[in-house]
């Protein structure tokens, strides 16, 4: 039986799969999709970098900020690691709105509004992490965000659990610690990994563990 979990190599596709079937038959009517990042200042506690980015996301998203500025909504948790700062637990957001003027306005206004919601939580962002942009490509938007935690990183000095697991597995001692740390990260509780809005309320039903 399939354990659905986030971190294990064969369901992670299928989650990831699944809720992009969930979402592309409600974005025909759009033409463009704002994709957005956010982020906080690196961790080496896996535990206390996830707390920290789920206050800054309740902080972001409080009085229906969103809901008030899209058609709808669509948010993606990962993590990744770098030995030199740690856990790096970041979103990746995808917006909808049926007027362009509306979407340009938000790519201006997103940054600034996620480094205010996280000081105001007593939380460290800069401009540095943060990235809005407008993309004609919502298939391939959608594809990136739900890619899940198991793809390889696209970059050389952060890792993914994908990339932690693989070298665990090569015999990597270090990587042996941290998938051990993300092993009980991930089996401590369950996790809400995804979350959706307006016209994409309800394509976030599967577990999120």
């Amino acid at each position: 039986m399939p354990c659905r979990r986030r971190v294990c190599p064969w369901c992670s596709r299928r989650v990831a799969a699944s809720t992009r079937d969930g979402i592309a038959p409600r974005l025909r009517q759009f033409s463009d999709v704002v994709q957005f990042t956010s982020s906080l200042e690196s961790s080496h506690d896996l535990t206390q970098a996830w707390s920290d980015h789920q206050r800054a996301i309740s902080r972001f998203s409080r009085n229906g900020w969103l809901t008030g500025r899209t058609a709808g909504w669509f948010r993606a948790t990962e993590t990744t690691h770098s030995a030199d700062h740690g856990w790096h637990v970041h979103s990746h957001w995808l917006l909808f709105h049926e007027n362009a003027l509306e979407l340009r306005r938000l790519v201006s206004e997103l940054p600034q509004h996620w480094i205010q919601s996280a000081h105001a939580e007593a939380l460290s962002a800069s401009t540095r992490g943060q990235h809005a942009a407008m993309s004609a490509d919502i298939a391939e938007s959608v594809r990136y965000v739900t890619k899940g935690l198991m793809e390889p990183s696209r970059r050389t000095d952060r890792q993914t659990p994908g990339d932690i697991l693989r070298s665990f597995q090569a015999g990597g001692a270090e990587a042996a610690e941290l998938w051990a740390e993300l092993e009980g990260f991930t089996t401590a509780k369950r996790r809400r990994w995804t979350a959706s809005g307006g016209c994409l309320r309800g394509t976030t039903r599967i577990e999120n563990r």
